[in-house]
């Protein structure tokens, strides 16, 4: 990855929509998810965004935060930013199928590239403890 293109942030989204044309509609925002049974079987969606211009070909690397345990990895397919004139940021839609999480708990999600890890978020997992549905208030 060249030098010139930094990772800045990737935020996790339940849906994305994307028109041909139009910029990505990104609903549903969230630091952590509720699940009753585990372990699960999941697709995450991150919106990650970038500085500058270049090529990502690295890895997710997804862990357990206590105690390091590789949980899933994936290739993150050669991501591509452009400079188009405004010097600003490029967002990237990242759908990562298949995770397997074993437990409630914190997830590591990690951007690998050459051996280094070049970008670290956190997920968190939760389970009721009465096992119902929690129901969110929405505005």
């Amino acid at each position: 990855m060249p030098s010139e293109l930094t990772v800045l942030s990737a935020i996790f989204y339940k849906k994305v929509e994307q028109k041909p044309g139009h910029q990505p509609v990104f609903s549903g925002r969230y630091k952590e998810l509720l699940f009753t049974d585990y372990p699960t079987t999941q697709t995450i969606t991150l919106a990650m965004e970038f500085r500058g211009v270049g090529n990502i070909d690295g890895y997710w690397f997804i862990r357990v935060r206590h105690n390091n345990q590789v949980i899933h990895e994936t290739s993150l397919s050669n991501l591509h930013a452009q400079d188009r004139g405004t010097g600003g940021n490029f967002g990237f839609i990242s759908n990562i199928q298949g995770i397997a999480f074993p437990e409630p708990g914190i997830y590591t999600f990690d951007i690998i590239f050459d051996n280094q890890n070049i970008f670290s978020t956190l997920l968190t997992l939760i389970k009721p403890k009465d096992n119902r549905k929690r129901h969110f208030a929405q505005n």
